[in-house]
């Protein structure tokens, strides 16, 4: 089956104890794009994939990571809340 290629890159993270990982990445065909590799670790509260896949968890595992002054409680109900509403 032939995947189209997509308009913005597709990455695929998996949270793993305390931290997120890509597991699959598909580039943008644009000449100007931010790069992700497979493999690579992200800390939940650096990157809009961290925080949205941090946003879905129970209660009890976002607070056993680390986070930030700024990845605060209201933010993952505001990301939460965005969801429903698309």
């Amino acid at each position: 089956m032939r995947v189209p290629r997509p308009w913005s890159p597709l990455r695929l993270a998996v949270l793993f104890d305390n931290h997120i990982e890509v597991v699959a990445v598909i580039e943008s065909p644009d000449l100007i794009k931010m790069s992700q590799t497979v493999g690579r670790i992200i800390p939940p509260h650096a990157s809009s994939l961290g925080k949205a896949l941090t946003a879905f968890q129970p209660e009890a595992v976002q607070e056993r990571l680390p986070r930030t002054e700024s990845s605060r409680k209201s933010e993952f109900r505001d990301i939460r809340l965005r969801e429903t509403t698309i």
